[in-house]
């Protein structure tokens, strides 16, 4: 069914690119695609991790949409329990997509989850308390849980200080109430 709306829907026009690709063209089939991908993964989970791919890979499509698609491979391989495949996913949404900062606390939280159930429990605690101190992370309700994780884990990891250098004062947990 989507196979066919894809090739029939009337995309908006807009500027297209060098291979002919308008950017609306672009967000609108990359949105179907991952609309697509979400519904192969009950149970064609191959078919929608070669979907990911091909948007992750894909010129044409906004940035923001192949961060959904890297962070969606992610978690549909940690969902299939092959959390070592799902690691560098993870990582690669917080290094690539940093303007995103709702998707790169869920790519953190994620990847923090994969660790803990591949028993790197201090791993995951690095994670997890870098998630909770990340200025552009700290107001999503991932950096909260990370907080917390990482306490559970025993306590959050404070930024280590550069040879010769300061830690910032907003680095710098005080006693009082954060």
């Amino acid at each position: 069914m989507f196979d066919r709306f894809e090739k029939t829907a009337v995309m908006p026009k807009s500027a297209p690119d060098a291979n002919g690709i308008s950017i609306v063209e672009a967000e609108i089939g990359g949105k179907v695609a991952l609309a697509r991908g979400r519904l192969l993964e009950t149970a064609q989970k191959d078919q929608a991790l070669h979907l990911y791919a091909a948007v992750q890979k894909s010129k044409a499509m906004p940035s923001k949409i192949r961060a959904e698609a890297f962070l969606a491979a992610a978690g549909l391989q940690a969902q299939r329990g092959q959390m070592r495949e799902a690691l560098p996913i993870y990582e690669q949404v917080y290094v690539l997509f940093n303007r995103y900062p709702e998707l790169v606390a869920k790519a953190y939280w994620g990847r923090g989850q994969a660790l803990e159930k591949l028993g790197k429990g201090e791993l995951a605690r690095e994670v997890y308390s870098e998630l909770a101190q990340r200025d552009d992370l700290k107001t999503t309700r991932e950096a909260a849980d990370g907080r917390k994780r990482a306490i559970s884990l025993g306590g959050l990891i404070l930024p280590k200080v550069p040879e010769g250098g300061e830690i910032p004062p907003s680095a710098v947990q005080t006693g009082g109430a954060s």
